[in-house]
């Protein structure tokens, strides 16, 4: 079984879709260079609607039970809102394909650590050669494991457009290939 494990310090997560990426013949046509494709086969999507506000929908499970995690209204739309760091995992009940994608709207929040959003694909954060944990954060994207460490930082003129805006970051996943896109713009392979 395999899952994805966001670690959110954010102000506010609306959607968390992760999406598989049919291949027929095991081969699938590269999208143009810096193009974010979305999958086609949903495999998890965080539905908010039904949870009240203070709540905490059942499909999230958090790693430490006082987390200040939970629904939050905000501009009359559901959002799950942080106020601190806090950890939560999700259960998918089957195995990632090779090829899939996550997608999460964020809003970062104004200045400074923690990070915004960082995501893991083992139960237990290992950073190794078969896992890798990804952090977005609205100054510096990291990814540590997966056979590398990786560091940059945002793009300045991105950057100043980030904190307190609705975000979408979107990664993209074939095989040992990460791609991050923020707001449709490809930051890094």
């Amino acid at each position: 079984m395999c899952f994805v494990s966001p670690r959110a310090t954010i102000a506010a997560i609306v959607a968390v879709i992760l999406t598989a990426i049919p291949r027929a013949n095991g081969a699938q046509t590269p999208p143009p260079t810096g193009t974010f494709v979305p999958g086609t086969r949903e495999i998890f999507s965080l539905d908010l609607s039904s949870t009240p506000a203070g709540g905490l929908p059942k499909t999230l499970k958090t790693i430490d039970p006082k987390s200040k995690l939970a629904v939050a209204m905000k501009d009359g739309v559901p959002m799950l809102k942080a106020v601190e760091l806090s950890e939560f995992r999700i259960d998918l009940g089957e195995s990632l394909p090779e090829t899939f994608t996550l997608e999460f709207d964020v809003t970062p929040k104004a200045c400074c650590n923690p990070e915004d959003l960082s995501f893991e694909g083992a139960r237990i954060g290992t950073r190794s050669a078969v896992s890798a944990h990804v952090v977005w954060d609205a100054d510096q994207l990291l990814v540590v494991g997966g056979g590398t460490y990786f560091q940059i930082p945002m793009p300045a003129d991105l950057a100043a457009t980030l904190p307190m805006a609705l975000t979408h970051v979107a990664v993209s996943f074939d095989g040992g290939t990460l791609s991050m896109f923020t707001n449709g713009r490809l930051l890094y392979t």
